[in-house]
């Protein structure tokens, strides 16, 4: 699951700011790749890595990333780069320098550029350890990813490849959903790896979101916002409908 991103999203979802009054200043992902790895199924916890090649019209000095929390519990061990190196961590908003903490109901990454970019490419990864975002069930645990945000400024992406590895041992079965919404990605499934590439871009208003499903674990912890989001949905999906045409019966019979 990557989440609706504010960078979101997200990850989950990152996002560079663009500063007030910097109409004449433009970003475009000429690539905006992300990799899912490292699961551990009894602590609920995955490792996601971010890797942007970023083309800016104009100057720009620093980047933010905001990863909504409503559904997973924790961001840990963030880590910047910028052309392969670490940034330092820390809130000075110094260069080369980023910072990590909570705002509101996110999760905000701010990065600063070692030295600010004008009309360039840079080449960034922001990787950090999600926890509780997986979904136990039964038929199949669950995890959902938005992996390129909604929210991007109004600016747009080339292409981006989606990339999970699970667990050879609990590599999705015949039956269990695959699949992106948003724009369409092609999809691969060797094993426990699952590849979705787009490669026609991703408008400045579109978003590209993974699902795969893979058999249940019993270890898996359920996470502590699944029991509330499972009872809403339900009552979307089937209670809501039926009072609905409830209340326009109601409303015709009082006509």
């Amino acid at each position: 699951m990557r989440l609706r991103l504010t960078f979101l999203v997200t990850l989950l979802t990152l996002i560079l700011v663009i500063p007030a009054g910097a109409q004449d200043r433009s970003v475009f992902w000429n690539q905006w790749d992300v990799t899912i790895t490292d699961f551990d199924l009894v602590n609920n916890a995955f490792t996601v890595r971010e890797i942007y090649e970023v083309r800016f019209d104009g100057t720009f000095r620093f980047g933010t990333a905001a990863i909504p929390m409503d559904r997973l519990e924790a961001i840990r061990d963030v880590v910047v780069y910028q052309n392969g190196n670490p940034l330092r961590a820390s809130c000075s908003q110094q260069r080369g320098t980023y910072c990590a903490q909570r705002v509101g109901t996110d999760t905000e990454i701010v990065y600063y550029f070692n030295e600010p970019i004008t009309n360039g490419v840079g080449n960034f990864i922001i990787e950090y350890r999600v926890v509780g975002a997986l979904r136990a069930y039964e038929d199949g645990d669950q995890l959902w990813w938005t992996a390129v945000p909604q929210d991007k400024f109004g600016f747009s992406v080339g292409a981006s490849i989606i990339t999970v590895e699970l667990p050879e041992e609990f590599a999705p079965r015949p039956d269990d959903p695959v699949a992106t919404y948003g724009v369409d990605g092609e999809l691969s499934i060797d094993g426990a790896k699952i590849v979705a590439t787009v490669t026609d871009g991703i408008g400045a208003n579109e978003f590209l979101e993974i699902r795969v499903q893979f058999p249940h674990s019993g270890e898996l912890r359920e996470p502590g916002w699944q029991s509330s989001f499972d009872s809403q949905r339900a009552f979307e999906e089937n209670i809501k409908p039926l009072l609905d045409l409830l209340f326009i019966a109601l409303g015709f019979s009082n006509k």
